[in-house]
């Protein structure tokens, strides 16, 4: 009589099919974080980069086309990272506008704990003010209408300061370099209420004369960078502690 067929242990471990179906689900996965890794690309800022570069480098004659769509402001309830969103854009804004009005050498922005500070500048061929004067110069008005269309949407605070060098002045209209200074921040401060949608309730002004400067006051250089008016949006938010 023959012997029943001897069943085979079975093998140990998972069938090799799924060795190799194993393999095709990791390229799958790969495959896929890659594509997403794509989507997520930063145009913005790879942009800007390659803008500062071209122009740096004189491929362009200024920025004459915006290299980043225009962003649209949040609305007023923001919290610091919307903050500083809105702070960025308005500050890359209006260097893309100086550099296409051949002012950019006028205007500096820099985003600091107190918020972002626009910096108009008194060179030797002073863009605001005459030497001497309180009077907005008609060249200086469209760079503060491009201002207000900027920073009127949003909801923080407006602080004017007026800056000069060291030299002091001695006139009748103005006794002092604090008289001068306050007076050019006056000056800016009525321009905003009078042609833009800014509600004067949210705008100071202050005078410091030649006490704050940012700059020597020895050389003409350092002279024509602490000869200033700056416009402060003061922040709504702190920065959150790390965790």
């Amino acid at each position: 009589m023959a012997r029943p067929p001897t069943k085979q242990p079975p093998e140990e471990g998972a069938p090799e099919w799924m060795m190799t179906f194993g393999d095709l689900m990791s390229q799958l996965l790969t495959f896929f974080i890659l594509l997403i890794s794509f989507s997520m690309f930063d145009e913005v800022k790879y942009n800007t980069v390659k803008g500062a570069l071209q122009y740096s480098f004189g491929i362009m004659k200024g920025w004459e086309q915006p290299l980043v769509p225009e962003v649209r402001m949040l609305p007023k309830r923001t919290s610091y990272p919307d903050e500083q969103r809105n702070f960025a854009s308005v500050a890359y804004r209006i260097k893309n506008y100086a550099a296409q009005q051949g002012t950019h050498e006028d205007i500096e922005t820099e985003v600091t704990g107190k918020g972002l500070i626009i910096r108009i500048k008194q060179q030797e061929q002073p863009l605001l003010f005459e030497s001497g004067s309180a009077t907005i110069k008609a060249d200086a008005k469209p760079l503060l209408d491009q201002i207000i269309d900027m920073i009127a949407e949003l909801p923080n605070p407006i602080e004017i300061h007026g800056h000069t060098d060291n030299i002091p002045i001695h006139t009748a209209q103005f006794p002092s370099n604090r008289d001068l200074s306050a007076a050019r921040a006056l000056s800016v401060l009525r321009y905003f209420e009078t042609n833009g949608e800014i509600d004067p309730a949210r705008m100071i002004h202050t005078g410091h004369g030649e006490f704050e400067p940012i700059d020597t006051n020895e050389t003409p250089e350092g002279r024509a960078r602490n000869r200033r008016v700056e416009i402060l949006l003061t922040r709504l938010h702190k920065k959150p502690p790390l965790p």
